[in-house]
Parts: C-alpha cells; sequence; structure tokens
C-alpha cells in the first residue's frame, strides 16, 4: 500500500535498473515542467508563468494563457498570495509514442497551504502528455536556458484522481 495515496499497487522489484543519459534527462525535464505548471508560489508566480510558455507548444500555451485569463485562473483560486501549493512527484513514466514523441505519465500531489492559519489539504493529479526534446542539441554560452527549454513541446491534460481509486 501506498502511504501517500492509500492505493494498493503491485510492485515488482528488479535488482538493477537501467536508465540512460536521455531517458534520466526526458524525466527530470517532465518532472519539472509538472512541477513550475502546477505550484503557486506568488512572489515566483510571474517567472512560473513565463518559464511554462517557453515549454509549451503553441496550442498548448493558447489554452495555458486561457487559464489565466479566466475566473478560475490560479491567482484568483488561491487569493493571490494567501495560498501556497507544492507539487509532490509520485510517480514519472516515460513512454514511446508516434516518433520523435514520448509520452509522459506523472501522478502528483498538490499540497495547498492557506499561509492565514497554516492548514493544508492535499490533492492528487495525473498529467498525461505528449513531448519531444533533442538533448544532443548543440548549446551556445548565451542563451542556454531558453534552448534547454525549448526542446520540449507539450500537451497537458491533468484530472484530479481519487487516491482511494
Amino acid at each position: 500500500m501506498d502511504n501517500h495515496t492509500g492505493r494498493v499497487e503491485h510492485v515488482t522489484r528488479t535488482s538493477k535498473t537501467s536508465l540512460t543519459a536521455t531517458e534520466a534527462y526526458q524525466k527530470a525535464m517532465a518532472a519539472n515542467y509538472v512541477k513550475v505548471r502546477e505550484r503557486y508560489v506568488y512572489p515566483s508566480l510571474q517567472d512560473d508563468y513565463e518559464t511554462v510558455q517557453v515549454y509549451n507548444a503553441p496550442q498548448v500555451n493558447d489554452d495555458y494563457l486561457a487559464l489565466y485569463a479566466g475566473k478560475n485562473a490560479p491567482d484568483k483560486v488561491y487569493k493571490n498570495g494567501a495560498h501556497t501549493v507544492k507539487v509532490e512527484i509520485l510517480s514519472n513514466q516515460i513512454t514511446d509514442a508516434t516518433a520523435p514523441d514520448r509520452v509522459a505519465t506523472i501522478r502528483y500531489k498538490k499540497i495547498i497551504r492557506r499561509l492565514a492559519d497554516n492548514s493544508t489539504r492535499n490533492e492528487y493529479w495525473d498529467a498525461r502528455f505528449t513531448f519531444h526534446s533533442n538533448p544532443d542539441k548543440e548549446m551556445s554560452d548565451a542563451g542556454t536556458r531558453d534552448q534547454l527549454l525549448r526542446l520540449y513541446r507539450h500537451q497537458l491534460a491533468d484530472r484530479p484522481r481519487n487516491p482511494g481509486r
């Protein structure tokens, strides 16, 4: 049984795991994307907002911009600085899709803290998105951050998940 979610899942143990540098890079970048997109810390909101847009493909970015323009925008839901949201990655699976794309399926927990009384509540989510990357692309020193982040193009579909299922 998973101590975080309460879910009972079959686990197969192996003695060794082999992960290539490219696979490790893709898992790290996919997890980072979800963390930056889903966390909420008011003082870093603008930076996170801009960073996520660098990752997004144009059609995905249109949906992201619409989220922030709507009545359920995170800054409205979390009342500017009244709440914070921390994201913990629970599982991170990368699988093949139609080349050159890959699919990331990430389970994560949002820890939502109300700052007035320090109370917290947890939400469990699944994110499934396609991406492609080119980790072997040569990068210059100038603009390295933008080049690195532009390697990913995502389609994101979140849905809340009942931890008891």
